[in-house]
């Protein structure tokens, strides 16, 4: 899958609810350019999810909840984010 279809999907799971490694749940707003998610009120930048799409290794302020979004089959399917070759 391309970024752009991955992005499309994080667009249509709004309002959803996530699930971290923790057990947290969370929601999320969804913005043409960034997330907001609901623990804390916190943006996500799409720049973000894209650095932590290409390199699992990238630096990213939100990573956590990057990878809790990226990893759920209803986003990607086909395979998981963090078990991925890079």
């Amino acid at each position: 899958m391309t970024f752009r279809e991955i992005w499309d999907r994080v667009g249509s799971l709004e309002g959803e609810t996530f699930r971290t490694a923790k057990g947290d749940e969370f929601v999320y707003r969804f913005k043409k350019t960034f997330v907001v998610v609901s623990t804390g009120q916190q943006s996500i930048p799409r720049t973000n999810f894209e650095k932590a799409f290409k390199s699992a290794e990238a630096p990213v302020q939100g990573r956590r909840l990057i990878e809790t979004i990226l990893d759920d089959p209803r986003v990607r399917p086909d395979t998981s984010y963090s078990s991925r070759a890079l």
